[in-house]
C-alpha cells in the first residue's frame, strides 16, 4: 500500500495499492486478472446504483421517484452480469475459498429465485433493451383503464417524468401487472427487498475475492 502520487487525478486521496510494472507485466496476460478486473468493474457499477439512489432516497418529486426507480433497474441488470461473470470464474477460481463465498451467496434460495425469475427480464427486455413486445405484455390486457403517460411540476426534462412507461416495466419485472392488486405491491416490496439484500451480499463477497487476490 502506498501513497498516492502526485500524477493521480484524484489528489485528495489517502491510499492507494499499486501494481508495479515488473508484477503487472506477469499478470497482465493472465485471464484470472483479467476477471478480477471484470469483478471490480460490477461492483463500482453497483456501489454506484446504490450512492445514486441514496440521496433521493426519501424525495417525492418526479425526479426523486424517477431516480429512484432507474437506480433500482440499473442494479437488477447490472446484478444479473455481475452473476454471470462468477459462473466464468469457476474455472480459475473454483479451489479458492473466497470464490466459495460467492457462490454461496448466489446459492441462497431467494438469490436463485430472483436471478432465474426476475433479473434476467429486466435486463433482456425493459432495461438494457427496449422491446416493444414485452411492454405489450404488460399493457395490453382486458378491462377498461386508463393511465397518466407523463407528468410534471414544470416544463423542464428534470420536473418531467414518463411515469407510465417505468410503471409498466416495473411490472415486466415482477411478471404480472398491478391492476391496483395489493399482490402486487407487496411482491415488487420483497423482490426490492431481496435484490437490495442481495447485491449487498455481492458486494461484500466479491470485494473479500478482490482484495485477497490483490494480496497475492
Amino acid at each position: 500500500m502506498k501513497k498516492a502520487k502526485k500524477g493521480n487525478r484524484v489528489r485528495n486521496v489517502s491510499w492507494d495499492i499499486v501494481c508495479e510494472p515488473e508484477i503487472l507485466e506477469k499478470l497482465k496476460g493472465q485471464e484470472k486478472f483479467w476477471q478480477v478486473i471484470a469483478l471490480a468493474r460490477s461492483v463500482n457499477s453497483l456501489n454506484f446504483a446504490h450512492w445514486t439512489m441514496a440521496p433521493v432516497f426519501e424525495d417525492d418529486s418526479f425526479n426523486g421517484l424517477r431516480t429512484r426507480n432507474n437506480s433500482f433497474f440499473f442494479a437488477c441488470s447490472i446484478l444479473y452480469e455481475a452473476l454471470l461473470l462468477v459462473d466464468k470464474m469457476y474455472k480459475n477460481f473454483h479451489k479458492e475459498e473466497t470464490l466459495a463465498g460467492l457462490m454461496a451467496v448466489l446459492k441462497g434460495k431467494t438469490a436463485r429465485r430472483i436471478r432465474n425469475m426476475h433479473l434476467g427480464r429486466a435486463r433482456n427486455n425493459v432495461v438494457f433493451h427496449y422491446l416493444p413486445d414485452s411492454f405489450g405484455k404488460m399493457v395490453n390486457i382486458p378491462g377498461l383503464s386508463e393511465c397518466s403517460f407523463v407528468a410534471g411540476v414544470g416544463t423542464t426534462r428534470q420536473q418531467s417524468y414518463y411515469t407510465f412507461a417505468d410503471v409498466i416495466a416495473m411490472e415486466f419485472f415482477v411478471g404480472f401487472p398491478a391492476n391496483n392488486s395489493e399482490k402486487f405491491y407487496e411482491t415488487l416490496e420483497q423482490l426490492m427487498i431481496g435484490t437490495r439484500q442481495l447485491a449487498s451480499d455481492f458486494v461484500d463477497a466479491a470485494e473479500h475475492l478482490i482484495s485477497r487476490s490483490l494480496l497475492k
